[in-house]
């Protein structure tokens, strides 16, 4: 599974290549705690690819407003 993601992101800015989809926030989501808990190599490939997903507008717009209820249930 690990070559096939890292080689299928090595073709392309997403996982199908050029366009963003459902895949890329799933990928996406589920790469940022895996590299952040050290459950994945950090390498470029990966690293970038987060950085592709997470900075995207609508991305940044849900995790503000996931902040924003967290906050609200303290």
């Amino acid at each position: 599974m690990f070559d096939t993601l890292t080689a299928q992101l090595s073709k392309g800015p997403y996982i199908l290549g050029e366009r963003f989809t459902a895949a890329d926030l799933l990928w996406g989501a589920s790469l940022t705690w895996l590299l952040a808990s050290k459950l994945m190599p950090e390498l470029p490939v990966l690293t970038d690819y987060v950085e592709r997903v997470m900075t995207r507008a609508a991305v940044q717009k849900a995790v503000a407003a996931d902040a924003e209820l967290a906050k609200s249930l303290e």
